[in-house]
């Protein structure tokens, strides 16, 4: 116990009248002690010429954990200096606005964003009373700069964003890094410190021009968000340390406008917060493309839309939405259904289209109560879906909350017929009215054909539309918990998991000597134990969740290892958040240890392949830190992933990234969006394509743990979906690549997969 802590615990009669004049006498003289025993950290920063440092002023020089002030600034020697600094592990990095490339204490390169974590690097252990040392060499980052303007006038534009774009190097999806700057009253922007490599710039704007990609190219539904627009169809703006990149231009042309009112039909008076939106049909998807909310007096103005045909959609709270001209809707799935049946509205650049006005209905309302239908009592945490039915389907439109009187309610509904059931976890689930939903859950396949029609009227709440949930038919019991995860410290184990969402569960902790028994059984309310002491051993873990209905199936089971001296036996986990970047032949991997338990690593080892999961290009030890930095790296691609290592082992490697250093041709990214649905013994598997590449085949892999494949692996055709039937009862970790003549992707995101 601390000094400060041992002299105020426990009543002051405990401590005789010596004893409080010592703690006085001490406490007193403990901020000198302190001080006499803190330490320096010290250095200089500077930039290299030709083969000797220079130094620069003005950077500053970020501590982590701050202590007596977070930051100093270099001075015109390039020196910095932090003082009074207890015994401890301190983390550097540097932050400026010179010009220069940022970085972490040693040499791991920041982006220009300040996206660098400072405890990625390699720490400074300050011994008490003495002096350590960090240098710093920054690299002169690129310049990207330009002018943006009006196309008719030439007069500049102020107030423009003109955003950067660098791709994500990972090739797991299309992630970019974004860097914004924004025109001064001359219209200039300017990027500066940025890394060597190849960006691609754009324009966001609100003041009625249509947005451009450079080089003078129109982004047809807007440049935010569209980076396969911006990089297939935009000049690419090439990088290097301490050049400059000028005249990087935008003329923006004057965009078309749509203006009208909003209005209510009943009252013909201006609508709060009423707003309307712009919809384009660009092949098979309706985009929002403008759009702008009404003034007091109901007015709305949408600029910068392109030449074309666009569809109108408003809307206000507790009124029926429109679609132009005079066609009822909610919800956006029902509004963009009807689209072809809306009446279009043409535009032209720099010209005006008025008086699109709308005149929107109050709609109808549902109202009702969700009970219990033995106690009355109300059922707050039960949801209401509200459906249409469509070309023989039925569409979900909303899920309503009831309030804790059990209430619920749907506003602003166009008149027409409606069908409602119950989404909860403890109780039965029924369709409206009073009609069990097989096995306690409905479906919408169910609501096809069953459910008592919801007749809604133009300005008339339609109450009553109640449920009586039955506790006299049992639900089934509980859901499997899921995430257990287990750390290991002074003979304690801390374990943590994610239990189902309903009142009244508890849970079991399992755990036995060998996979699958049980020696001991912990009964615990919450979704976290701490059992201490646990003697040294090997512990095979599990908890089940329990409620009034019964018991749930176990959780997945993990290994939790107690060493001889109370500590993590286990091998660590995996590293997580694998990010690699480029500048121009200078690499940079950064990750992050797992959060999830296993022991600490003592260092870790990146492993570099020509394809997925192959290391025969490099096996790289890193101590110390978490990251690597490697120059040059030559030109090709690269698959990288890392595992953390201790004396227990090494862990399963990390996800992986696609590295590709010079733009060559390389596979395609991973594809995105996997699900799966489970019906009886068949399997379902959707995706979404690789949003860069193209894929001829894509390649289902399935393990027992997370990233293995030692279940099954197939291949599939160009299809983005897959069904697998006799699978047999068990769990199973699934993930999708995608394939072309240069490999395998790698792998989108994993799913877990449980037949019964």
């Amino acid at each position: 116990m601390a000094l400060p802590q041992l002299c105020a615990a426990g009543p002051r009669s405990s401590l005789n009248s010596v004893g409080r004049a010592l703690c006085l006498t001490l406490l007193m003289l403990l901020p000198t002690l302190a001080w006499a025993q803190t330490g320096t950290i010290t250095g200089a920063v500077g930039r290299m010429s030709g083969s000797a440092p220079v130094p620069i002023a003005g950077v500053t020089v970020v501590l982590s954990p701050g202590h007596l002030g977070e930051s100093q600034t270099t001075d015109g020697s390039g020196a910095y200096s932090f003082t009074g600094l207890p015994p401890g592990r301190y983390f550097l990095k540097t932050h400026n606005d010179l010009g220069y490339t940022d970085e972490v204490y040693n040499d791991i390169l920041c982006r220009p964003d300040g996206g660098c974590d400072p405890t990625a690097g390699t720490p400074i252990t300050l011994a008490a009373g003495a002096v350590a040392t960090a240098y710093f060499i920054l690299d002169l980052g690129g310049v990207v700069s330009g002018v943006v303007s009006d196309a008719a006038t030439l007069a500049p534009l102020v107030d423009v964003t003109v955003e950067l774009l660098d791709l994500d190097t990972t090739g797991s999806s299309f992630v970019s890094r974004t860097y914004r700057a924004q025109t001064d009253t001359s219209g200039s922007y300017r990027f500066q410190g940025m890394p060597a490599g190849r960006y691609y710039a754009y324009t966001v704007n609100n003041l009625g021009y249509v947005d451009e990609v450079y080089d003078n190219v129109h982004c047809p539904s807007g440049c935010v968000d569209q980076e396969i627009f911006v990089t297939t169809q935009g000049a690419p703006i090439l990088v290097s340390l301490g050049a400059t990149a000028s005249g990087k231009d935008f003329a923006l042309d004057r965009g078309g406008r749509i203006t009208g009112t909003i209005t209510d039909a009943v009252t013909t008076g201006p609508l709060d917060e009423a707003c309307a939106y712009a919809i384009q049909v660009v092949g098979e998807e309706a985009l929002i493309l403008g759009g702008d909310c009404a003034d007091g007096a109901g007015f709305y103005d949408i600029g910068g839309l392109q030449t074309g045909a666009f569809y109108l959609y408003a809307f206000a709270p507790d009124h029926a939405p429109e679609l132009y001209d005079n066609i009822q809707c909610f919800e956006e799935a029902w509004c963009v259904s009807l689209l072809a049946s809306a009446t279009p509205t043409s535009v032209t650049l720099g010209a005006t289209t008025a008086g699109r006005d709308f005149a929107l209905s109050p709609g109808g309302s549902i109202h009702g109560v969700v009970r219990d239908a033995i106690t009355s009592a109300p059922l707050p945490y039960v949801g209401v879906v509200l459906v249409r039915r469509q070309g023989g389907t039925a569409v979900q439109l909303d899920v309503l909350s009831p309030n804790d009187a059990g209430e619920y309610s749907a506003t602003g509904l166009p008149a027409g017929t409606y069908y409602a059931f119950t989404r909860g976890d403890r109780y039965p689930n029924e369709i409206y009215d009073d009609i069990p939903c097989p096995g306690g859950e409905c479906t919408l396949e169910d609501l096809a054909t069953t459910g008592t029609p919801i007749v809604v009227t133009d300005g008339v709440v339609t109450s009553g539309i109640d449920f009586g949930l039955r506790t006299d038919v049992p639900p089934p019991a509980p859901p499997a918990p899921e995430g257990l995860r287990a750390s290991v410290a002074i003979y304690g184990v801390y374990l943590q998991w994610f239990g189902p969402y309903e009142p009244g569960t508890s849970y079991v902790v399992e755990a036995g000597l060998t996979p699958g028994t049980t020696i001991v059984s912990l009964p615990n309310a919450d979704e976290d134990i701490y059992v201490s002491p646990v003697g040294p051993g090997r512990y095979y873990v599990r908890v089940r969740a329990v409620n009034a209905y019964g018991v749930s199936r176990p959780s997945e089971e993990i290994l939790v290892i107690v060493a001889s001296d109370g500590s993590d036996g286990a091998p660590p986990q995996a590293p997580y958040i694998i990010e690699g970047w480029m500048s121009g032949s200078r690499l940079t991997l950064t990750w992050h240890d797992s959060d999830g338990g296993g022991g600490t690593p003592t260092r870790y080892v990146v492993e570099a392949g020509s394809a997925t999961g192959v290391t025969n290009i490099a096996s790289l030890s890193v101590v110390g830190q978490r990251a690597l930095t490697f120059n040059p790296v030559p030109n090709g691609f690269y698959f990288l992933r890392v595992r953390a290592v201790n004396a227990a082992g090494s862990s399963p490697p990390s996800n992986e990234v696609l590295l590709n250093v010079g733009n060559v041709q390389a596979p395609p990214y991973a594809p995105w969006g996997l699900e799966a649905a489970v019906a009886g013994s068949t399997v379902t598997l959707t995706w979404q394509p690789p949003l860069l590449g193209t894929a001829t085949i894509y390649r289902v892999r399935a393990g027992s743990a997370p990233g293995q494949s030692n279940l099954a692996q197939a291949d599939t055709d160009s299809g983005t979906s897959a069904v697998f039937s006799g699978v047999p009862p068990g769990t199973y970790y699934v993930r999708v690549h995608a394939v072309n003549s240069l490999g395998a992707s790698i792998a989108g995101n994993e799913v877990r997969v449980v037949v019964q």
